[in-house]
């Protein structure tokens, strides 16, 4: 089970190779992620191609699994580029709150500054996986589910 730092985002994926921090005797340093599947409570389940059993699992329990600083680079710039200029974002609960105008590098997540359809003031909406559904590129559209009051904020 691997779970995000408060505050930020899962970036996680699979091919990545992640490093296992602090050192742990009898247990590889490093890794690359084979598996990810979600599990509940914002938990992951990561599959790691160096940890063959759950002894080994056991004794990483407490670990940090951190990438490096180049792949984190790689994985925003992909985000960067993939700016969402354009999109609609639709809410499953709200219907059409509007067209992304932006996204924000912040530094502990990406934001989507949205131009709302009924022309009030632009607001923002966490790039993260907790509320990020699906992100169509053929029809540019964004599904979300925000909770109830983040548009208040």
């Amino acid at each position: 089970m691997v779970r995000n730092a408060p505050g930020l985002p899962f970036l996680l994926s699979e091919g990545l190779t992640v490093h296992f921090v602090p050192p742990v005797t009898d247990v590889p340093r490093n890794g690359i992620i084979e598996e990810i599947q979600e599990g509940a409570g914002g938990d992951y389940i990561v599959r790691f191609n160096t940890v063959k059993d759950k002894t080994a699992a056991g004794k990483l329990l407490g670990c940090h699994v951190l990438m490096s600083r180049e792949d984190l680079d790689a994985i925003q710039a992909a985000l960067a580029d993939q700016s969402f200029i354009g999109y609609d974002v639709v809410d499953e609960e709200m219907g059409l709150l509007g067209t992304v105008e932006a996204l924000e590098q912040m530094p502990a997540q990406f934001l989507l500054s949205v131009k709302p359809a009924d022309d009030g003031p632009s607001f923002y909406i966490p790039f993260v996986e907790e509320f990020i559904l699906e992100v169509n590129v053929d029809d540019k559209v964004i599904n979300v589910d925000i909770p109830v009051g983040l548009l208040e904020l």
